[in-house]
């Protein structure tokens, strides 16, 4: 056997020892709303390329330690009492996508530099969030990060030896005598970053600038004042998203090849700042 999908078995409360199943190449485990209990053994079916348990309503942990070397992705949306992510043991070189939106993870495993392939990282609404590891800005495959919904993140910090929060030096990347922005820090291949709900301040907007070949950038529902001069810089950028940025006053930079843009219920924006904008669109 290589495949195994129990969805939808609300009645299933527990998954067995399945170290006899060594073959099993995909677990699919929705909506087993019963489910409160797995099997050590699933850490350790090294053929494993699919993990995906969604929307288990009472799973409030899975095997401590995940030594899945061929995994290529594991979809945990919607566990809604999971508080802890797995270890993921050794390279984990196939990993192209975590998927955690709407658990109650508090923090990432500290090894994710080992992820080196992962392109697509989603922990949206993760509420309870606190914590990325440092090694998070050393993905260099990373594609999409969606962080959304993710109050308690402190996001952007500056170096100390106390915080592991996800970190990056202040504007590192900006050459003020250049209108092209230098480099990317970390995330050279990123293109969506979705940010909304994330307590954005004006400091951390500066760093976003970095992220040269952004095609997509939601920084709705935050709080900052002004939209810096940086983001004309953002030459690649297609979609930028920033609706009820209700303190969103002034806007001295937009994206040159922006094909839509939400500024929905920005209520404190001036006219000098509307008019501003209107002009970049009609160009």
């Amino acid at each position: 056997m290589t495949s195994l999908n129990l969805s939808s078995c609300e009645f299933l409360i527990k998954i067995p020892d399945i170290s006899g199943i060594p073959s099993l190449e995909q677990i699919i485990l929705e909506d087993c709303t019963g489910l409160v209990e797995v099997h050590e053994s699933l850490g350790s079916l090294d053929k494993l390329v699919y993990l995906g348990v969604e929307r288990c309503t009472e799973l409030k942990k899975l095997p401590s330690v995940l030594n899945l070397p061929l995994l290529s992705c594991i979809a945990l949306n919607g566990c809604t009492q999971l508080e802890n992510f797995p270890d993921l043991y050794g390279k984990m070189e196939n990993l192209r996508i975590i998927e955690a939106e709407e658990t109650a993870i508090q923090e990432l495993p500290s090894n994710m530099v080992n992820f080196s392939n992962l392109e697509v990282l989603v922990l949206k609404c993760c509420t309870n969030l606190k914590d990325f590891p440092r090694t998070i800005s050393l993905l260099p495959n990373l594609v999409l990060l969606d962080i959304s919904g993710c109050p308690k993140l402190q996001l952007f910090q500056e170096s100390n030896e106390i915080s592991s929060n996800f970190e990056l030096p202040i504007k590192p990347c900006l050459n003020l005598e250049s209108s092209e922005i230098q480099s990317s820090y970390g995330f050279p291949l990123l293109e969506t970053l979705d940010l909304s709900d994330c307590n954005l301040s004006d400091e951390n907007l500066d760093i976003i600038c970095c992220f040269s070949n952004l095609k997509s950038l939601d920084i709705s529902k935050n709080h900052f004042v002004t939209l810096p001069q940086c983001f004309n810089r953002l030459s690649s950028l297609q979609e930028l998203y920033m609706a009820n940025c209700n303190k969103l006053q002034q806007i001295f930079g937009i994206p040159p090849n922006l094909e839509h843009i939400d500024a929905t219920s920005c209520t404190m924006l001036n006219s000098q700042s509307l008019d501003f904008l209107l002009s970049q669109v009609f160009l």
